[in-house]
């Protein structure tokens, strides 16, 4: 290995020296960078903003930090005058120069993939290694070092989920598999590193994209560069309809990505020729070679299929009596219902309606979609013909989505007045009222937020509390109050005359923040989120996670308070705070969830410790599920409450669900939410107190 270090060193000094002043046929970084400055509501200096591109390409080019050195870091960042007259459109000297060196460095860390896959790995010398190594390898030898554990780690893990589904089994015993398993885990990484440089069309796109990208995010952290593929998985995102084939995939005893179920109505089940149980051997996209999915995991496949430009694809599939098929399938849309909104009743004393909102969606291109507001606001109307005495809105996990939308719901419990204020690029400060004047329900609410309920989320929870409509439990919110609008890459564009069509036309788009959203009071909840009105401790603000870790955020700032708010009366959420500050205090379920909280924040740790010798690695992995396990059993006490689907969705219900077992998992889930008993519980001290 020594005698091979230096010879690759000569190598890829000959090959990225010379510059060519040449503009690429489909550099655009001057349009991104031009339309990013005219529609961003704060751009930076542009000073600062080429280092954060410098940065930012440096770090999304190598996350794993397994393919560039800090010396590779610092060549891409010295090369800041070489990046700015790409940026004004002199030559593309810039991106091929990175291009360039990324393409030697990919082919230099394949080679030595093979060297350290050519023989069989030894598991069974005692050493440990950081699960995630946020630290730059000094030169090529720590780069050999640091995939060499890459490699150790993808085994382990493999071996270790044998291990977990066989309790008799032994380092010694499961290492007899690591033949086969080295094997899987070099197909998978060669092909991960190979895809990047395959096909030099598609390489010279990838890269530009990159830097596109790149471009964007030096502004702030949600301003993204979308192909029209990209965008249109984000109008997926936000309509709640995803592009799909249909097929789920999972591995099978033998190690093999197989089609475990098939969605009615989709891509594959149209098509007839797919079953449950089929092995997938291979995917084709029109132009490319053939992928062989030999030694590919589930999961490898999934990201294939999900994140291929091309939206059809020849399936060959293995089926179950040998036979091979090759179907040819096109993505189409499927509904997603996961992210849709669902409601139950919380039989007891008292009777509490529950509305689960994982995701805002709206009719963003289809007049006739879904729309999340309106979908609430049925499931209220729902609630209320069941004669609940107060309704739970859980907004947990909800990334947000649209901002009309999330007015729209907020709207529902308010009359009139004031929602937001907003501060669009260089405009000034306007605040937009509700959308719909009156109410549907005006009864005792409860909203439950926790650290990764984000963007509408967090708008929806600011003015329910604002107006002292609803009591606010949960830990704080992910801190996101800006606004964004996607655009195409179009420097003649006219906002004043623009309409969907239009807007939707082209190749190129970006997705610019072109405005902050504050609270009808004037504040931000820009970095610090909503603070909860009671706190819940949650494991989501124990991980780092939040808009205050990502780059290149902006900072809060306030606006004068809105003339048309008039506030409710106050909650008695002192007296509220302390009775569950109490249940909290003294439950002995509290007790288990903080040590659950506690156990699982340390495997988020970067400082996490692996082992790397397979007895200790099996022992750890059985360590942590056995641990997880007890706790999360621990802290599923008895619910105050009977979880039950309402009458008037019966009939769906029983359509929806093949068993009686399947369509009692929700309720099982619903019904052990400590989280949820402990909101239950304080709704029903509010009720109490209105009594006396």
């Amino acid at each position: 290995m020594k005698r091979v270090l230096p010879l690759l060193w000569i190598l890829l000094a000959v090959h990225t020296a010379g510059a060519q002043h040449v503009r690429l046929m489909n550099d655009h970084s001057p349009m991104v960078r031009r339309m990013m400055e005219l529609y961003h509501c704060c751009p930076p200096d542009r000073n600062v903003m080429n280092r954060r591109i410098l940065e930012t390409l440096s770090r999304e080019l190598d996350p794993g930090h397994l393919i560039l050195s800090a010396r590779d870091v610092d060549t891409i960042m010295s090369s800041g005058l070489m990046l700015d007259a790409e940026l004004d459109g002199r030559n593309s000297d810039f991106i091929s120069k990175v291009m360039a060196l990324y393409k030697l460095r990919v082919r230099a860390a394949d080679s030595l993939l093979d060297v350290i896959l050519s023989r069989p790995l030894d598991l069974r010398v005692p050493g440990t290694a950081l699960a995630i190594d946020t630290t730059l390898a000094t030169d090529r030898a720590a780069l050999y070092q640091r995939l060499q554990t890459r490699v150790k780690l993808s085994c382990l893990y493999r071996l270790g989920n044998m291990a977990l589904s066989d309790s008799t089994a032994t380092g010694t015993s499961i290492l007899k598999n690591l033949p086969q398993v080295q094997e899987k885990v070099l197909r998978t990484e060669h092909r991960q590193l190979r895809r990047l440089i395959s096909q030099p069309a598609d390489y010279e796109e990838m890269m530009l994209t990159e830097l596109y990208d790149a471009i964007c995010k030096s502004f702030d952290p949600h301003s993204d560069f979308f192909t029209s593929e990209r965008r249109q998985k984000f109008v997926g995102v936000v309509t709640g309809e995803h592009m799909r084939y249909g097929f789920t995939v999972d591995e099978n005893d033998a190690g093999e990505p197989y089609i475990s179920a098939i969605d009615p109505g989709s891509a594959a089940w149209r098509s007839g020729d797919l079953n449950a149980g089929d092995v997938i051997t291979a995917l084709h996209w029109q132009g490319e070679e053939s992928v062989d999915l030999l030694g590919a995991d589930d999961d490898e496949v999934e990201e294939l299929l999900h994140n291929h430009t091309q939206d059809k694809v020849d399936l060959t599939v293995r089926k179950s009596d040998g036979t091979i098929k090759t179907v040819k399938l096109q993505k189409s849309k499927v509904q997603d219902e996961e992210s849709m909104v669902r409601s139950y009743v919380l039989d007891g004393t008292p009777r509490v309606g529950y509305i689960v909102l994982p995701g805002f969606y709206s009719n963003w291109e289809n007049k006739g979609g879904k729309t999340c507001g309106d979908d609430v606001a049925k499931e209220v109307i729902k609630l209320k013909g069941e004669h609940v005495d107060a309704i739970i809105l859980d907004l947990r996990y909800n990334g947000g989505g649209s901002m009309q939308e999330a007015m729209a719901l907020a709207g529902i419990f308010i009359d009139e007045g004031a929602m937001v204020s907003l501060r669009a690029n260089k405009g000034k400060v306007r605040s937009l009222p509700d959308p719909n004047r009156g109410t549907i329900y005006d009864g005792p609410l409860l909203v439950m937020v926790n650290h990764s309920s984000a963007s509408a989320s967090e708008l929806v929870a600011g003015v329910l509390q604002d107006y002292h409509r609803a009591i606010i439990a949960g830990s704080p919110t992910y801190g996101k109050a800006t606004m964004q609008v996607v655009l195409p890459v179009d420097t003649s564009l006219d906002l004043t005359t623009a309409t969907e069509k239009t807007l939707g036309a082209g190749t190129e788009f970006i997705k610019v923040t072109d405005g902050r959203i504050y609270r009808v009071t004037g504040r931000s909840n820009q970095l610090n989120g909503v603070l909860p009105d009671i706190h819940l401790p949650d494991l989501t603000e124990s991980v780092p996670y939040g808009e205050a870790t990502e780059h290149y955020a902006l900072m809060p700032d306030t606006v004068r308070r809105a003339a048309y708010f008039s506030p409710l009366a106050p909650l008695p959420i002192p007296a509220l705070s302390v009775a569950a500050e109490t249940r909290i205090r003294t439950g002995a379920a509290w007790h288990m969830e903080d040590s659950l909280i506690l156990f699982q924040s340390r495997q988020y740790s970067p400082s996490l410790s692996v082992p790397l010798e397979i007895n200790a690695y099996i022992s750890m992995v059985r360590q942590m599920r056995n641990k997880s396990a007890a706790l999360k059993k621990a802290t599923a006490p008895d619910a105050p409450y009977k979880p039950a689907y309402m009458l008037a969705d019966l009939e769906h219900v029983r359509a929806e669900y093949d068993s009686d077992t399947e369509r009692n998992k929700p309720l099982e889930k619903i019904g052990h939410d400590l989280y949820l008993q402990e909101c239950f519980s304080i709704i029903a001290d509010y009720l109490n107190n209105q009594k006396k």
